[in-house]
């Protein structure tokens, strides 16, 4: 099963976040940009499940946007 995992780091006493995405044999196949925000990174998760994946089959798909 496809997982999202959100991490957060820090760097210069600021905080970052980003997720990757893991295939069904937790291979990452997808990491995020760094977000200042969780809530950020959370929209960006609920970007890439509307806009790239394809739950048909599972695999990454870019969607054109008309």
């Amino acid at each position: 099963m496809r997982q999202f995992n959100l991490f957060k780091s820090e760097r210069h006493d600021e905080y970052y976040y980003y997720f990757n995405i893991t295939s069904n044999n937790n291979e990452v196949v997808l990491s995020s940009q760094t977000y200042t925000s969780a809530e950020s990174a959370l929209k960006g998760i609920e970007s890439v499940k509307k806009n790239v994946l394809n739950d048909n089959n599972g695999i990454l798909r870019c969607h054109e946007n008309h």
